[in-house]
């Protein structure tokens, strides 16, 4: 990762976005515990980029944001006046890198919300039963992750000596899977794949830019207790700090 320095800022303090959107820097609406805002956050970490990042509450959104997003959703960048949203196209406008296989990283993610939801709950919830096909589901999809068909024999996605954009897209969605599923069904996604998975996620956490961007295991697997739900911060006020406390050694408040 190269060195990037970015800022915090609570959206709810804020009165409008005007002086942010015309920065040079670049300016990330985000919400900490959102896995899609997380890959443009680790995309920014990545590439060293410096930048605000503006928290947005999601169950209690400033009026000001519909103005940056008309669709109230985060992520968004904003850079120089121009404002981005939906988060691979961010991510590879950021990175200037492509993915490997959209079908099969939007295959991945789908089935780890899948498993995650188990036989008894909604999509985005976490359940208390789950089905053996699901769990096969998802080792298969990822599994793909991991096929080797170039002779390569990395750690990361598709063999790749290093992470690429493919390991960020995919892997806030396997983390959280992986804390989920353990806690709710006794399933380690680290052993799927003959422990290819928890090899990846062990690499992964090498890295400063996720080490950075992961919330506090044991305060996400208390909130999914809690909450039994993977998007509980759309419903309930979530601060940048109340998952991440180790944010502050990172950012300033400004």
């Amino acid at each position: 990762m190269q060195e990037s320095r970015f800022v915090v800022i609570e959206g709810s303090q804020l009165e409008d976005s005007a002086f942010l959107l015309g920065e040079d820097r670049y300016t990330f609406f985000s919400h900490t515990l959102c896995p899609y805002a997380e890959r443009v956050w680790l995309t920014l970490l990545e590439k060293g980029c410096a930048f605000t990042m503006v928290h947005i509450d999601l169950s209690n959104k400033p009026d000001w944001y519909y103005g940056v997003n008309p669709r109230g959703l985060v992520p968004a960048v904003s850079h120089k006046g121009n404002v981005m949203t939906e988060s691979m196209d961010l991510c590879r406008w950021l990175s200037g890198e492509d993915t490997h296989d959209d079908a099969l990283l939007f295959s991945a993610v789908s089935s780890c919300l899948d498993a995650m939801s188990g036989s008894n709950a909604r999509f985005w919830g976490i359940g208390t039963k789950i089905r053996p096909s699901q769990i096969e589901g998802l080792e298969s999809s990822l599994g793909a992750l991991f096929s080797d068909q170039t002779g390569r024999d990395g750690l990361f996605l598709f063999g790749e000596q290093q992470a690429t954009l493919s390991d960020f897209v995919v892997y806030p969605f396997v983390q959280r899977a992986r804390v989920a599923m353990k806690d709710s069904y006794g399933v380690d996604v680290g052993l799927l794949c003959d422990g290819s998975v928890g090899a990846w996620m062990d690499a992964m956490t090498q890295l400063s830019s996720v080490r950075i961007a992961s919330a506090d295991e044991s305060l996400l697997r208390e909130a999914f207790r809690k909450h039994k739900s993977l998007d509980f911060f759309d419903y309930r006020s979530y601060g940048p700090y109340d998952l991440h406390p180790h944010l502050v050694q990172y950012a300033s408040l400004e």
